[in-house]
């Protein structure tokens, strides 16, 4: 008989005994009020599907180009879509039948999103388990039209058109991983395949399983977008693990994938990609040669077996390069008795890992896990129940979906992670948050931010939490803070849980302010997915001379320089679309400044390696960087010298209009010193 994974776990349940040291909530600590589906109209319907109960992903994301984020969510069959438009006030009204992306026949669990044909607005991919009126379950291309008279936006199912249609049957995706991976201006996508009719793999000695996908955009042809396969010719098929017994052990085959993200993990200008497996796979990171082929990143901690499920990533630490958080399958885990014969039992045995990831991103060394050197002070509710057990992170519990934010805009990034849990089970994904301290250390102080993921009203307790799987965050109201969205399942045996959308609205009451940064390329890669925004602080004392000055020379270019010359701290983030579990966010940059911050600057990597900086008023809270460029070379990634000439030209200074010209920039630059000496 085959079982489901969560089925597996909860034949395996043993009980642990909770300890810990309390943290504190600092002064001015992030707080949150969760609602349940009150701000939605009407309240959605959710049911997760029958092949792995909870499974349901979302997209926060402008859909309509308003300026606000909407919300997309996905639904089992026989149950519609959602399509959320936002009010701008984070109220939402469902528009998905008339947008045309209910679908209500199909079973919908993942969500990816880009501008595919580079029209301006942000198309939508749904990763589904069953197909409409019994055909294949490939994944849908939803083409944004652009607004009805409605004002409501439109989408067209060019699945057929795409070539997403000629897929395997058997590929049914549950996450994608959107970027322009041969540089050609046109986004492409890397699919997760995982048939979850096979979950059950997990109680088997050897799985069945296909490979991951990777289509090329060839560009449009009649304005759909069309891809070609190019997943063995990049070799970006799996990592194929072998049987765990005797008789299987010459047999090998693909594990199933839960996640994929696409990053610059090495930081050379390619888009890279990063896998998360099902046991008994691990984390595979392939590295973009820019020839069109991919090498596997060759480490052994990385290929570790586990349950690898979500990804967030940011530089939490201000070292200047990206860091990656990934869930897995928690420390409780690690107490099971599980047969090492089985596939589940390779997380837990030798050349196993059950722990998260906290992989740090270093210019020599590549990725180095620190979850268990990182210090995370426990709260005193509900500590993990491994807790002095294992080190740092690696003391926490089971993580489906996971975000990276800033919650009281201090200019660190905190972290949250929602998860699950089953009847007899001690595998406490209750969400977690863990508060950044200065970028060296996290508090846990979810009970303090009002963070579990427990039903209004029910006891704070392990047993009471729903069952989290995507989690994202974006500010939903405009009110200059991050919000979260979590899309819990039906699976949870609290006797109060139920599927539904979560939100937890930020309340922080401090001074501090956000500051969002959207790159828009009118002629390729419109939203500039892949990109990299470094934000630079310079503190007033080091400036003083620039707040004195009145050079009729200077220049905001010179300020610019400047700031960055003697930062204080600094902040970096990529441009993505898809990301935590089954899902997608709006392609942004967003970064916490602290109170009276006056001398900020950015610096942006375009994705085709182009620099522009901008000086950010003491005021600004939403900064737009427009090109128009159009790249000269051929459609196989390799840039002309002109293109070349471009990206060194670091020292031009792009605005969110146009260049301004000479008298504008000493106009500019003593306009803003002014600004800058009033508010220090």
């Amino acid at each position: 008989m085959k079982y489901t994974r969560t089925r597996l776990l909860s034949a395996m349940a043993l009980s642990f005994s909770s300890l810990g040291a309390a943290a504190q909530a600092p002064d001015n600590a992030p707080s949150f009020t969760p609602t349940e589906n009150t701000l939605l109209s009407p309240a959605p319907q959710l049911a997760s599907g029958p092949l792995f109960p909870g499974v349901l992903g979302q997209a926060l994301a402008d859909f309509d180009n308003d300026g606000d984020l909407d919300l997309f969510v996905t639904n089992s069959e026989g149950l519609p879509n959602y399509l959320y438009l936002n009010d701008g006030n984070g109220h939402f009204h469902d528009v998905a039948t008339q947008a045309g992306v209910a679908l209500p026949d199909s079973y919908a669990v993942s969500v990816g999103i880009g501008d595919f044909n580079n029209d301006g607005r942000l198309d939508i991919l749904v990763g589904r388990q069953t197909g409409t009126s019994g055909k294949p379950a490939h994944p849908v291309l939803l083409q944004n039209m652009g607004k009805n008279a409605n004002q409501v936006p439109v989408f067209a199912d060019v699945s057929d058109a795409s070539g997403l249609s000629t897929l395997a049957a058997s590929t049914r995706a549950l996450g994608f991983a959107v970027a322009d991976y041969n540089q050609d201006g046109a986004l492409d996508m890397y699919i997760a395949a995982f048939d979850l009719t096979n979950s059950g793999d997990a109680n088997l000695p050897l799985g069945t399983s296909d490979p991951n996908v990777l289509l090329i955009n060839k560009g449009n042809r009649h304005g759909i977008p069309v891809f070609s396969d190019r997943t063995e010719s990049a070799g970006v098929a799996g990592l194929k693990v072998a049987g765990r017994t005797p008789e299987t052990s010459d047999s090998f085959w693909y594990p199933h994938t839960w996640s994929v993200y696409a990053s610059d993990v090495d930081a050379n200008g390619l888009m890279d990609i990063i896998v998360m497996n099902e046991s008994p796979g691990g984390v595979e990171v392939y590295l973009n040669q820019g020839d069109g082929r991919f090498s596997l990143l060759e480490d052994e901690t990385l290929l570790l077996a586990g349950g690898w499920m979500g990804i967030a990533s940011t530089d939490f630490d201000g070292n200047g390069t990206l860091d990656y958080f990934i869930t897995n399958l928690g420390a409780e885990m690690a107490k099971f008795g599980v047969p090492p014969q089985i596939n589940i039992g390779a997380a837990v045995n030798p050349g196993g890992q059950p722990y998260h990831f906290l992989l740090s991103g270093t210019t020599s060394r590549g990725l180095v896990d620190i979850a268990d050197s990182i210090n995370v002070t426990a709260s005193q509710t509900l500590p993990p129940a491994s807790l002095g057990l294992k080190p740092g992170l690696q003391a926490y519990g089971f993580g489906w979906g996971a975000t990276f934010f800033d919650a009281d805009n201090d200019g660190y990034k905190d972290l949250y992670w929602v998860g699950a849990h089953w009847a007899g089970m001690p595998l406490n994904g209750i969400g977690r948050f863990l508060h950044n301290i200065e970028g060296s250390s996290f508090a846990d102080i979810t009970d303090s931010a009002n963070l579990f993921n427990i039903p209004a009203g029910d006891a704070v307790d392990f047993s009471s939490a729903n069952n989290g799987y995507s989690v994202l965050s974006g500010d939903i109201d405009n009110d200059g803070d991050s919000d979260l969205v979590v899309v819990n399942g039906s699976d949870s045996p609290a006797p109060n849980a139920t599927a539904g959308i979560r939100i937890f609205r930020n309340i922080n009451g401090n001074n501090n302010r956000q500051v969002s940064v959207s790159l828009h390329n009118d002629s390729e890669n419109h939203f500039g997915i892949g990109g990299r925004v470094e934000l630079y602080v310079a503190s007033s004392d080091v400036m003083a001379s620039w707040m004195d000055e009145d050079d009729a020379d200077a220049h905001t270019d010179d300020l610019i320089q400047a700031i960055i010359a003697n930062y204080e701290s600094r902040q970096l983030e990529e441009i993505v679309t898809t990301t935590s579990s089954f899902s997608a966010a709006q392609p942004i940059a967003v970064f916490g400044l602290p109170a009276k911050t006056a001398f900020v600057a950015l610096k942006v990597t375009w994705p085709d390696g182009y620099i522009s900086y901008h000086l950010v008023n003491p005021h600004e809270s939403a900064v737009t960087l427009r090109r128009s460029h159009k790249r000269h070379d051929s459609r196989d990634g390799k840039r002309t010298d002109q293109l070349r000439r471009e990206r060194e030209n670091h020292a031009e200074h792009q605005t969110s209009d146009s260049r301004r010209p000479h008298a504008r920039q000493q106009h500019e630059a003593r306009r803003i010193r002014v600004a800058m000496h009033r508010i220090v």
